[in-house]
């Protein structure tokens, strides 16, 4: 089959001459090559999306030749074009990171009354659990050399079971900083002096663990006051200034197992030679919405995996973190703390100085590891209370605690202000006000896009042929555009 054509590809005499030269010698085989792309399909693919897509101004920014659109039209529609696109862009970002890249969380608060919260609520608690703790919790009645002994010993616990005052803690973390390199400027007077006192008492303590029939557990246990509810305690305290005296109250979920620690900050304060009033109010949590993997597929809530007597305990975040903290001592500081009293009987009792040089220090560099672990459970129950003090008179040395419970309790709903759905919508919304485009529309520009891609960078292949040409010459020249006989092999 013969077809004729003028030959558009060669416009140089220079070509046509190369291509007649390789009819006279028999080199026909040089006129097929791969070549990346189609021009013309791409033309046709931009073409036929500019007519049909949905896209908001598709039509002018891709217009065709028929489309009579100014050059100033056109340059404005174009930068249009780029704004919304960079515009929606912008907010699936920022929804995106909104939705995954942090915990976005909302509360909803609903007053209830007791009764209504025993209902369909196997844990809802009648009444808290109330704890009491000295101030300070250990033997104060000793001698100034012994009971600096005691105190050293004291931090054989750990935070917050520490003797120290809040200002000497503040030193002690200055001191495992500066230790870690991350602060060279020069430490202050009162990190220094504590941290001479601390290795004097090191040395005492180290004596004292040489002598006879010394236990670390049985001293702390000996010289730790225990309190005994129904029974006067003195509340008149005898320590060295600077220690905190009187006692400390603190309302917990009483169907959790009893937290062995609790945080200094979390209870109310029960002055000496007063009648302290609580006013306590119960708080249920409740993040059922907020344990959904792939935001919104299923629900799953935190469990400890284990079981006792054919039963599982209720998951607890602050009992989670205390024996995952038990757990790193053990693992970086290789010894177990004297109060985990799971823990292997055959490791050795943390010192003193195991947990203000390695456990203080350590924890700054694993503080990711420690805060990732444990999770928040569905449901929790806290109390919040609110105090008031009133003296009974000079010379008093009882305290007297008023607790007060609120008939009415609070329900707060915590669930994830994004949802997989959510951010669906959002994206779907942002694409029609900005593109006029759906989901539909998506597919199109997909489709688009890849269409076009094949066009540009998939190779082509020239079919091989002979060229039967017949040139036309002017003084001695080959003259271009001369119609030429390809012949298909």
């Amino acid at each position: 089959m013969t077809r004729r054509f003028k030959l558009t590809n060669f416009r140089s005499n220079s070509d046509m001459q190369d291509l007649y030269d390789q009819k006279q010698d028999g080199r026909t085989d040089k006129l097929s090559f791969w070549r990346c792309g189609h021009q013309k399909k791409r033309s046709e693919v931009v073409a036929n999306f500019a007519k049909s897509s949905s896209v908001h101004g598709a039509a002018y920014v891709f217009s065709p030749s028929e489309r009579r659109v100014s050059k100033c039209g056109k340059f404005g529609y174009r930068v249009l074009f780029v704004f919304c696109v960079l515009s929606v862009i912008s907010h699936i970002g920022y929804l995106l990171y909104d939705n995954f890249g942090k915990e976005s969380t909302v509360i909803n608060t609903i007053n209830r009354d007791m009764e209504s919260g025993y209902e369909g609520d196997p844990h809802f608690p009648i009444y808290p659990r109330i704890t009491i703790c000295r101030r300070p919790f250990y033997r104060t009645d000793v001698n100034a050399t012994y009971l600096q002994l005691v105190e050293y010993a004291m931090l054989s616990l750990g935070l917050p079971f520490t003797p120290l005052t809040p200002t000497e803690v503040a030193s002690l973390v200055r001191l495992a900083i500066h230790d870690l390199g991350w602060v060279k400027e020069e430490l202050p007077s009162m990190a220094t002096d504590l941290g001479e006192r601390l290795n004097n008492l090191e040395d005492k303590y180290g004596r004292l663990k040489k002598s006879e029939g010394y236990n670390l557990r049985s001293f702390v246990e000996e010289h730790s006051i225990k309190f005994i509810y129904g029974n006067w305690a003195n509340s008149n305290s005898t320590a060295h200034e600077g220690s905190e005296v009187g006692f400390r109250v603190y309302l917990s979920d009483p169907s959790i197992e009893a937290p062995a620690q609790l945080e200094q900050f979390d209870g109310q304060n029960v002055m000496p030679g007063c009648v302290t009033t609580l006013k306590a109010a119960l708080i249920k949590t409740e993040r059922v919405n907020l344990h959904t993997p792939l935001h919104g597929m299923w629900n799953t809530c935190p469990t400890w995996g284990r079981t006792d007597n054919g039963s599982s305990d209720r998951y607890s975040y602050d009992v989670c973190d205390q024996e995952n903290y038990f757990e790193w001592v053990r693992r970086i500081c290789g010894c177990e703390l004297l109060l985990h009293t799971a823990g292997s009987q055959t490791s050795r009792l943390c010192d003193p100085i195991d947990l203000y040089q390695c456990s203080i220090r350590a924890s700054f560099t694993n503080h990711s590891e420690l805060l990732s672990t444990c999770k928040q459970p569905c449901t929790t129950y806290s109390y919040k209370t609110e105090t008031s003090y009133m003296g009974m008179g000079r010379g008093s040395n009882i305290s007297r605690i008023e607790i007060m419970y609120n008939s009415n309790h609070y329900t707060l709903n915590e669930y994830r202000k994004v949802t997989l759905s959510f951010l669906f919508s959002q994206i779907g919304g942002s694409l029609g006000l900005y593109l006029g485009a759906s989901i539909i529309t998506l597919v199109e520009i997909a489709g688009f896009v890849a269409s076009w891609l094949w066009y540009r960078l998939a190779p082509a292949k020239v079919a091989n042929t002979c060229a039967k040409v017949k040139p036309q010459f002017y003084k001695g020249r080959l003259q271009g555009n001369f119609k030429t006989e390809l012949v298909n092999y």
